[in-house]
């Protein structure tokens, strides 16, 4: 058995305001080497909110690249240097 998946190589190919596009290739066996592109964001946080029940609540929210609602676990961006927990608390009040 190959002993651990190792990262060949990583390059940030395109830098964005919003996300970047990383390019990774990982060999996985002797043989195999997937090539992988990678939207990488920083500075965010998802909320996952479990109630006592044991419900998890999710949100509907429009998002512009499929042009449809989805559902989803609260998150948003977090400023640099701020709390994870504190702005996670944010978020989900908000919305």
């Amino acid at each position: 058995m190959y002993p651990k998946r190792q990262i060949l190589n990583q390059e940030k190919v395109y830098p964005g305001r919003i996300f970047d596009v990383i390019h990774r290739s990982i060999q996985f066996s002797p043989k195999k080497i997937i090539e992988y592109e990678i939207l990488h964001r920083s500075n965010i946080v998802i909320i996952i909110p479990l109630l006592p029940s044991g419900d998890i609540i999710v949100i509907k929210q429009f998002r512009a690249s499929i042009g449809q609602e989805i559902w989803e676990f609260p998150a948003g961006s977090i400023e640099l240097g701020g709390a994870y927990l504190g702005f996670g608390g944010v978020h989900l009040y908000g919305q």
